[in-house]
């Protein structure tokens, strides 16, 4: 699900930790295992006529590494689906988790952390019928309206200040607002948002966003200025399924669901190249571009 260099673990020096679905494990620099760990996910009981059937809320959708202190001890955040999301330690205890599908309510949107009030440790940005925030204990403190729904939230700084604000992607463009949820600016796209990666050039500070859509990998600024963009093809593919009958949804082409991308020295006295790794929602491949800074 997401792999980060970085301090993240108690022990001296650099650590990968690479996160899965179901758990996480921290390798040193040459792969060598440090630790492995399994997520304590939430149980419930579950009423089949007359059994008390034990459900395990697995369903929480993309996890990311992060680190909620800046202490060099990583956690993890699952970032939702039908079974909300959630917020696992070090160790794999879950933290908090919180926006479950209900009979009255659909499961949450997203769930993003990041540093809102410049105090070093992470605050949490929700989207379930409104945008919420919660601290590093899962508390809640403000929420503000939400008109429609929304694909997909992150915290970061949009314009240099070293201040964070909030962005998001709602009805096909950028939502930016600041860290009490009040909207700043709602910025036009040259495509369809929907869900993005962001990243930075080397001993860069600038993210840009990161989407592959109509055939091209677009880098844009937060104020919707194309900064880079490059050919991709195999962006899309025949769907292997052939219709079932009086099948309205059915999609006779496949594209891509959602990418990410890094910027890359090879070398030290060279140019970085930018790699980029697509997925497909109903397709079981990827697709893995390598970009020097002319395309």
């Amino acid at each position: 699900e997401d792999i980060s260099i970085g301090e993240l673990d108690s022990h001296p020096g650099i650590d990968i930790a690479i996160a899965g679905r179901y758990g996480a494990m921290i390798v040193d620099r040459n792969g060598v295992k440090q630790s492995q760990i399994q997520y304590e996910f939430e149980a419930e009981q579950k009423k089949i006529i007359i059994f008390n059937v034990p459900k395990t809320r697995t369903m929480l959708g993309d996890v990311r590494v992060i680190d909620i202190e800046g202490d060099g001890t990583c956690e993890y955040l699952a970032r939702g689906s039908l079974d909300g999301a959630a917020v696992f330690s070090h160790q794999g205890k879950r933290l908090w988790s919180y926006g479950a599908f209900t009979d009255e309510k659909t499961s949450i949107d997203d769930l993003a952390a990041g540093d809102l009030n410049g105090d070093g440790v992470s605050e949490f940005i929700s989207s379930w019928d409104a945008i919420e925030l919660f601290d590093r204990h899962g508390r809640k403190g403000w929420a503000q309206p939400l008109d429609g729904g929304l694909y997909q939230m992150e915290i970061v700084d949009v314009d240099g200040d070293r201040k964070n604000e909030i962005i998001h992607s709602s009805a096909g463009g950028l939502t930016v607002r600041d860290g009490l949820g009040k909207i700043l600016k709602e910025v036009e796209m040259p495509f369809y948002l929907s869900h993005f990666h962001l990243c930075a050039k080397p001993d860069e500070q600038q993210s840009h966003i990161l989407v592959v859509e109509d055939d091209n990998v677009w880098l844009v600024d937060f104020k919707g200025n194309v900064v880079k963009k490059f050919a991709a093809p195999l962006t899309r593919f025949p769907n292997p399924r052939k219709p079932a009958k009086d099948d309205i949804f059915y999609l006779s082409e496949i594209d891509v669901y959602t990418a990410k991308g890094v910027w890359v020295k090879l070398k030290a006295d060279q140019p970085p190249f930018l790699a980029v790794v697509t997925e497909f929602a109903a397709l079981d491949r990827s697709v893995l571009y390598i970009y020097s800074t002319e395309g």
